[in-house]
Order: structure tokens, then sequence, then C-alpha cells
């Protein structure tokens, strides 16, 4: 069943063409993701296709029958109405029902009196009649997996990640043929876009969303269109064919590059003649080699890397002891007491509650402590990138924004850097350059903080969800310059592609106040975790043993080899265990915090000598007679 289609719509915002002549359809049971760099309509073209917003020109048809279900990415509700009059805001009988039933439950929980036994009862044998209680099952489960627990509070006293988290609900309560969702994992733990992947692959509804989440656009998606120069591509496939198939895409159209680059060369020759040495239809030649120079600038743009200078640390980087906080009686964390080394790459994981935003802001001073100090090193400079974007002077321009913190800065190579040319580095286009800021999408502007936070030159950067509702290339741009920043990084994140590619040693937080550490990724702490799950030791990795090769390669090793070859395999196993002694202890909540630095040393130098024993003893064994 064809859910919704598109003929050739198109839309402007501010005279401006956003996209045009964008056809497609989607079916029944069909996962498709869309996705495209902030400012290219990624939002919009939801909200017209939910219905919210209408096209400029084209023409959007709706199967009558079918039942829509839309997440905005920024939800519309009213401050006064409950939670639950949020969730059970819909035109669905069987959730009216649903709802009359909690509402006779919560009723009765307060007042046991007849009228509301009464109530009850008959609210029971509607429930039986329309056979509503798998909906009422299926809406209680989503609501504990996101943390909704209170459905009286008033939607105006609650968080923003909170109000994201019931929008999700209300798009996932009830029976629905098509669901259209605007980064639903934005505001999630993991912990939570686990299971929200996990039920998004077993629905049977049709799937139409935008998120920057790689992994979870890898295991839901099974169509991509990318919405590019105001154009769609289709990718019949996850993330990964996307990818590939984008990369042929991308050659093919380096080799039209390349072709109009020839042509070009010819053309500005021809420019260079005299007006007489010119034939006829000059204005149309001239208007071709216009379009055929701007095209490369643009491709030229889309390759510039970004990268900024920062300033070296000092021996002493960030000393934490003794570290306490507490809410409301509720220990936060307690006793934690760590000391930062230059180069390190840390990630800072835990379910949400668990204090990750509050220990970044008692790293920086926004909050005081209630026991224990932290002792900043006198060259670290800070730069925090906190998940609240800041509101920001909508008259001011993209460039007069940026030029309150820097007119100028410098290159890691030391030369200097025109504020334009890093926005061109950035993915801001020129025509961007002067636009007020009101004109710019949401994650426009999460990218223009992004870039105040790296102008003063910062060696610590500390990044508190940096991910959301930055675009799938602008994260690219942005891990390949945390690959090469040589300070410290402290990150918090729900996305596991960025924090695989950005950090190597995770700190994690319990809800029980107590912080472990973890060396290795964050896939890597998940299989770690899954093993201990199922066996209660973690993974231990044995070096291979043996080997097949040429026989005729072979040749008898020394007298010293053979020794050496011999004593290689214990000393492999004892490292091993070495290795598996670190890991149990870092996963140990009884070892102490202020051992976490040490054992980390310890730990990489372990793996090192494993690596540098193992590829030994596999070179040995190339070499070895076998009798």
């Amino acid at each position: 069943m064809n859910i919704l289609s598109i003929d050739n719509i198109g839309m402007s915002m501010g005279g401006k063409p956003l996209f045009s002549g964008l056809s497609f359809g989607v079916d029944s049971g069909e996962k498709t993701a869309l996705i495209g760099i902030n400012g290219s309509g990624k939002s919009t073209l939801l909200r017209i296709l939910a219905g919210d917003l209408k096209p400029s020109s084209g023409e959007l048809v709706v199967n009558s029958a079918a039942r829509i279900a839309y997440q905005p990415q920024v939800p519309f509700y009213s401050p006064e109405e409950t939670v639950a009059d949020h969730i059970f805001r819909q035109d669905n009988p069987l959730l009216n029902i649903v709802r009359q039933y909690e509402q006779a439950a919560e009723a009765i929980s307060k007042n046991h009196g007849r009228e509301e036994e009464a109530a009850l009862s008959a609210a029971t044998e509607l429930m039986d009649a329309r056979d509503a209680w798998e909906t009422e099952a299926r809406i209680r489960s989503v609501l504990q997996e996101l943390g909704i627990t209170d459905l009286s509070l008033p939607m105006g006293s609650l968080s923003g990640g909170m109000i994201k988290k019931i929008s999700l609900a209300q798009a996932l309560a009830g029976e629905k043929d098509l669901l259209i969702l605007d980064e639903p994992t934005n505001h999630l733990d993991i912990d939570t876009i686990l299971w929200l992947q996990d039920y998004l692959e077993k629905t049977e509804a049709a799937l139409l969303l935008v998120t920057h989440d790689r992994y979870f656009l890898d295991s839901v998606a099974t169509r991509i269109y990318e919405l590019e120069d105001q154009s769609l591509y289709r990718y019949d496939g996850n993330y990964s064919y996307y990818m590939e198939k984008r990369q042929e895409r991308l050659a093919a159209r380096a080799r039209q590059k390349e072709r109009s680059e020839s042509i070009l060369r010819r053309e500005l020759e021809w420019l260079k003649r005299g007006p007489k040495a010119r034939t006829g239809k000059d204005k149309k030649r001239t208007e071709r080699i216009i379009n055929l120079m701007d095209r490369d600038e643009a491709e030229a743009q889309s390759l510039r890397e970004f990268s900024v200078n920062h300033r070296r640390l000092g021996k002493k980087v960030l000393e934490i002891k003794n570290l306490s906080k507490s809410f409301d009686g509720r220990p936060v964390f307690k006793a934690f007491t760590y000391s930062f080394k230059r180069g390190e790459r840390i990630g800072l994981v835990g379910p949400n509650g668990s204090g990750k935003t509050t220990l970044l802001r008692l790293i920086t001073g926004e909050v005081e402590p209630d026991e224990g100090w932290t002792d900043r090193g006198i060259n670290t400079r800070f730069g925090y990138f906190d998940q609240m974007s800041e509101e920001l002077d909508e008259k001011q321009t993209v460039v007069g924004f940026l030029k309150e913190y820097a007119e100028v800065i410098r290159k890691q190579n030391g030369q200097p850097k025109e504020i334009t040319r890093l926005l061109e580095e950035f993915s801001f286009p020129r025509e961007k350059w002067y636009t007020t800021i009101k004109r710019l999408s949401g994650g426009e502007r999460r990218r223009l903080q992004l870039l105040k936070v790296l102008l003063p030159d910062p060696n610590f950067l500390i990044f508190d969800e940096p991910t959301n509702d930055l675009d799938i290339q602008t994260l690219s741009l942005l891990e390949d310059f945390l690959g090469s920043f040589e300070g410290c990084l402290l990150i918090v994140s729900h996305d596991r592609y960025f924090l695989d590619r950005s950090v190597d040693f995770l700190l994690v937080l319990d809800s029980q106040g107590r912080i472990n550490g973890f060396a290795g990724s964050y896939s890597e702490y998940l299989e770690f975790r899954k093993e201990q799950e199922r066996s209660g030791q973690p993974e231990k990795r044995v070096p291979p043993r043996e080997r097949p090769v040429q026989r005729e390669e072979k040749r008898r090793l020394s007298f010293r080899e053979q020794k050496e070859f011999a004593e290689l395999m214990p000393a492999i196993e004892k490292l091993e265990k070495e290795k598996s002694e670190i890991e149990a202890a870092f996963s140990n909540p009884e070892t102490p915090p202020d051992r976490h630095g040490k054992l980390k040393l310890r730990y990489n130098e372990v793996k090192h000598l494993i690596d540098e024993k193992t590829r030994r003893w596999e070179e040995l064994a190339d070499h070895a007679q076998v009798l």
C-alpha cells in the first residue's frame, strides 16, 4: 500500500529556493531515512510530508486510510496540559479508550468510592470489548523505556530533553502505518537508543526519519535519500551501502569535474581574446563559463579541511580530588579522584540522570562541589560546548557574531586565518556569511556555537552531547579535527559512532554514584558488558598459536631464536592475565578512583607489549621447522 507520495515538490524560504522538483513515495513497511547537511531542508520536508507545512510548489498525496504519526525536531505543546493529555491528544478511538481506563484507575487509587468503582468497571468492559489491552501494555512499555513515570506533570514544568521524550512517546503510542521521526535519538541515553533501534527494526509500520546517528541508520534504514544541492539522491540500502554508493557517485562527479576543468581552460582562453576575435553568441558562452567556475568553487569548498591552532598544555593539566555532589539528599557521585594527562581522550558515559553533565559543570567551575576540589593547570584552557545551546541575537550576521570573539585565528602551523576562511572550512557557504542568525536552521546555529567554542584556541575540550542537531557531514569533519587534536578531550555523547572515533578510554557512571574506568572504545565496552552479563567474566584475548605457512619458506631457528621462541608464549599468556586483571579492576566498584590513572598507563603498556611479542612470535613461527 502506498502511504504517501510527493510529485515535483519545491519549497522556498525568504525568497530563496530550499529544494525543488522532489518526487518520491513511501509504501507500507519501508524504512526510509533522509540525510543532508544542516540547512538543506530535511526538517522542512518532513513537516510537508506530515501535513504541517504547505509546499511552495508540487503536490502531496496521502492515503486517506493511512494512520500517520509525526515527531517534530522541536515539539509543539501547551504548557498547561499534562503529560497524559499530550500523549493521548490524538484522533484515535483506541487511544481514547485507553486514556479513559488510565483516568479511572488513577481516580480509584486516590478515592476508592462507588462512583470510582463504577467508572473503572465501565472502562474495563470497554477495554475488553475493543481488545485494547495490548495497546495499553505497549504504551506502558514505551513510557517505562523512556523514563516517563509521572503523567500528571504539566508540560511547562519539564526540561527540553524530557519534552522530546514525551513527543517520541506520543508518536509511538497506538498503531501506526507510518512513523515520521525527526532526530528521535536526541536527548536519549545509549541504552534507550539501543531499545528504540530494536523497536523500530521490529515494527511493521513504515518509517521515515532524519537522524545523525550512523550506527542507528545502519541498523534501521533500508533506503536512504540524500538531500543535496536542492535535489534528492536515492540509495536502496542501509548506511554502509549508502557510503559505498555515494563514493562511487562522488568519483563520477570528480571525473565530470576534470572534464569541466578542461572545458573551462579552453573557454577562458576564448574569453582572453579580444572582442573582434570572438564569434557570436558571446552572452550565452560567457554565462556557461561563469556556471563552470561557480561549480568548481563549490566543489573546492566541500573538500576543504577544518583546523585551528591550540595552546600547549603544561605538565599539570587538571587534578580532581575526592569530588562529591548530591541533590536533594541523593548522591550523584562520591569521592571521585582523577588526574588528567596530556593527550587523554575520555568518554563520559552512563544513563540519563547519572550526573554526567553535573560532573562537567563541576570541572568547569559552573557548579560548586559538596566536598573535594579541582585544580586546573596554569596553561589549561577549557573549551566547553554544552548541550543547551545559548540564545543568539537573531539580528546579528554569522560573521558579526564570530568577530565578537576573534577577528583572526591561528592555524596549527601558526599561520593566520581569517574568520571567513574558517567559515568556508566548516561548511558555511559564502551566501551564509552575512545572513542573519534568524535565517539559520537549528543545526546551523549549533555549528556556529561550536565554532565560537573553538575560536579562543582551547587545549582541553569538554563536549556535552555535541552531536545534537549536527548533520553527518559536520560530524565527520569534527571527528577528523578531534583525531588530530593534541590536547585533552572529555566527551559526553549518546552517539556511539562519534565516541568510537573520538575516545579510547571511558569513565562509566552508574545510578549509585560510582565512577569506574574502562580502557577501550564504546563498542568494546558494550561487548565487554554483554560478556559480563552472559558469564560474569571479561572476554580474554588469546594470541594465535598456529599460523599456516609455506613449508619451503621455513628455516631452522638459531639456538638463541629457539630459546626466545619458547619463552614468548608464556610471556604473552602472563601479560594477557595481567591485562584481564586490570580490566577487572576497572569494572570493580571497589577499586579506588585515584588508581584509574596508573591502571590506564599500565594497561596501555601491557597492550603494547602483547602486540609486540605476538608479532615477534609470528615472525619466528614463520621460519620455524615443524618436526
